[in-house]
């Protein structure tokens, strides 16, 4: 690679950082910050203005785009696994188990600290 190419893809390498980090201060809205918002898409509905941020980021950045595909994809198979069959056979397989309060409090808990949420109340 000569010199005049390695300098061109330094500058458009740079330049194309330097435009997701205005995109980024103008939005406020990093590929972090998106990820975490089509999580919270399937917990809660998203205000307009979450939303308008992410329509733009997602316009604008391809990695989230497969992000998200790939957290829907994965959203809809554990609804389906979640849809299992009432049959009696099926059900002396699996019995359902139900959580004390306590336990899922601490499962909760696990998951706002993994994710460096403010705990629930």
């Amino acid at each position: 690679m000569s010199r005049a190419t390695k300098a061109r893809s330094g500058v458009l390498g740079g330049l194309a950082s330097g435009m997701m980090t205005v995109a980024e201060s103008l939005l406020g809205m990093s590929c972090r910050s998106f990820i975490r918002l089509v999580s919270a898409r399937y917990e809660r509905p998203l205000g307009p203005g979450e939303r308008l941020r992410q329509r733009i980021h997602r316009a604008m950045c391809r990695i989230c785009r497969q992000q998200e595909l790939r957290m829907a994809q994965l959203h809809d198979l554990a609804r389906d696994i979640g849809q299992v069959s009432t049959d009696s056979a099926d059900e002396a397989q699996h019995p359902a188990v139900e959580l004390s309060p306590e336990a899922v409090a601490r499962i909760r808990r696990a998951m706002d600290e993994a994710s460096n949420r403010p705990p629930r109340t």
